[in-house]
C-alpha cells in the first residue's frame, strides 16, 4: 500500500498546521448551496 505521507506534506505546513476550508460541498449535486459562493476564485481570495 501506498504511503500517504506525500498527502499529508501537502496538507500540513512543517510546523504541523493545517488550515482547511471546505468551500466545494454541494457543487456538484445541489446548487442552492452555492448561494454567495458562485465566484469561487473571489470566496477563496476572501477567505484566504
Amino acid at each position: 500500500m501506498p504511503s500517504i505521507q506525500p498527502r499529508l506534506n501537502r496538507l500540513f505546513a512543517k510546523d504541523g498546521k493545517c488550515f482547511d476550508v471546505a468551500i466545494d460541498h454541494g457543487f456538484f449535486n445541489e446548487m442552492s448551496f452555492l448561494s454567495g459562493i458562485e465566484d469561487m476564485k473571489k470566496t477563496v481570495q476572501m477567505i484566504v
